[in-house]
């Protein structure tokens, strides 16, 4: 969190399985930090529950750590090409 309003960054990837307990928790004060930022979670929690969950809260995407890395990897690539201005590859 200190570093999201420090830096201000355009996309934030957030394991939903941190040291003090799950992500989920951070989703909307990041979001109030900063309005503009986009949250991609990666997680090996995908039941639909918490797809569910992390959407409602403010999470632009919900990556399974086992099955869709590939996906959150073109996310990244577009996010990075959006930002410097180039069209998506």
């Amino acid at each position: 969190m200190e570093r999201v309003s420090q830096q201000s960054p355009d996309m934030v990837i957030l394991d939903l399985q941190l040291p003090d307990g799950l992500g989920v928790g951070i989703i909307q004060p990041m979001k109030r930090l900063v309005p503009s930022l986009r949250i991609a979670v990666l997680t090996i929690h995908s039941q639909s529950g918490y797809r569910r969950i992390c959407q409602e809260l403010g999470s632009d995407w919900f990556f399974d750590k086992a099955t869709e890395f590939d996906a959150l990897l073109e996310v990244i690539r577009q996010q990075a090409a959006s930002a410097a201005g180039q069209p998506d590859c």
